[in-house]
């Protein structure tokens, strides 16, 4: 079996491409359970996925048919005073929406093939695909209008962070060409433990256990994301663009 997960703006889906067929004649099932929506359907099957993903392809062993919109008959009345909010627009779709966070981060919400009622219930949609998207307070804005979220102390909005750390105070960004949008260290500060504090806070760093490393290396038993503590530490680039877990003793006192 092979499944896949991803996370909505306000729901979980589970994929399941299996080839066994469910338990109603249909090729589909759904149930709800305390808030969690899930749908079970045959490999050939995709209903939509409300996931940011980031330019990440979404694969599977089984191969992947697109399908017209699915439409279901309910018994729920569909509701004929349905009033949206601005920007919003009624629809018999599950909306697929973009939240202002991963607007403003360059995240890509992808939507496959809206899950539809042909008599049920509507929905408010702030639809990804004309531009819009949810900001803070639940408010449907153009996603050019998302406001940039607060940084804390020491620390403000860029476009690609490239953070130095006191023992790589100049990291090489060219090599790593950092472009995820997020919270940078003002200049002068360079990233201790998650937070930016100015260069000349950095505490006295002691002789590192590979002897001394080239610029922009490190001292880092850490090989890719994987961290090997009863391996030879080894001098490796720092990559700025994310958060890199400093030696614990580089900073520490003399055992």
């Amino acid at each position: 079996m092979n499944t896949m997960e991803g996370a909505g703006f306000a729901s979980k889906w589970y994929f399941d491409f299996s080839d066994s067929i469910p338990e109603k004649p249909a090729s589909k099932t759904k149930r709800v359970t305390e808030g969690l929506l899930m749908r079970k359907f045959t490999k050939n099957w995709f209903i939509r996925i409300p996931n940011d993903v980031g330019g990440t392809n979404l694969t599977t062993s089984s191969p992947l048919t697109t399908t017209p919109k699915a439409t279901f008959n309910s018994s729920v009345s569909a509701s004929t005073n349905l009033t949206c909010g601005q920007n919003e627009e009624v629809s018999n779709c599950l909306p697929c929406e973009q939240s202002c966070d991963s607007a403003v981060r360059n995240i890509t919400t992808i939507c496959i093939n809206d899950l539809c009622f042909n008599d049920g219930p509507q929905f408010c949609d702030c639809s990804v695909a004309k531009g819009f998207a949810r900001d803070f307070n639940g408010k449907c804005i153009p996603h050019s209008q998302c406001p940039i979220p607060g940084c804390p102390s020491g620390q403000e909005w860029s476009k690609g962070p490239c953070d130095g750390t006191c023992e790589v105070p100049q990291p090489n960004c060219t090599l790593f060409n950092c472009s995820f949008p997020g919270c940078a260290c003002k200049p002068g500060y360079v990233r201790f433990y998650g937070q930016c504090i100015p260069q000349a806070m950095c505490p006295p760093r002691r002789e590192d256990r590979c002897g001394g490393c080239p610029a922009g290396k490190t001292c880092s038993h850490h090989e890719g994301y994987f961290f090997h503590r009863d391996r030879k530490p080894q001098c490796q680039w720092y990559n700025p663009c994310g958060f890199e877990v400093e030696e614990i003793d580089t900073y520490g006192p003399d055992k």
